[in-house]
């Protein structure tokens, strides 16, 4: 039988609301569903119509669940988000030669219950 190299995820509930957009794929071999949970707060803040520099203004508490085949479907969560700017620019250079400054990065915690 193949191995199966990705998860995917998908958000279920935004602030106390039933929702279901955002699907993400995260490598099965390093990638946790903390990892698919920062890259949803991206899909929450374009959901919310907030971009660029207007993401520092993004808050979230959310739960996703795991929609890979063959999986259990379990929901993880809850977690709380928003974006944190770097004090200093990260600078990434790609093999291309195209240099990306990332200014800002998610910051995701999973919220323990009482």
């Amino acid at each position: 039988m193949e191995e199966k190299n990705y998860r995917y995820f998908t958000l279920v509930r935004l602030n106390d609301k039933d929702v279901e957009f955002g699907r993400v794929k995260i490598s099965s071999k390093s990638g946790s569903p903390l990892d698919a949970a920062k890259k949803l707060l991206t899909s929450i803040c374009e959901y919310e119509g907030l971009t660029k520099n207007k993401k520092l203004e993004c808050k979230a508490h959310f739960f996703i669940r795991e929609t890979t085949s063959g999986s259990g479907k379990k929901v993880y969560g809850p977690y709380s988000g928003s974006f944190k700017k770097y004090d200093k620019p990260v600078i990434v250079k790609l093999k291309d030669g195209t240099i990306i400054k990332h200014k800002m990065y998610p910051h995701v915690m999973k919220v323990k219950s009482d």
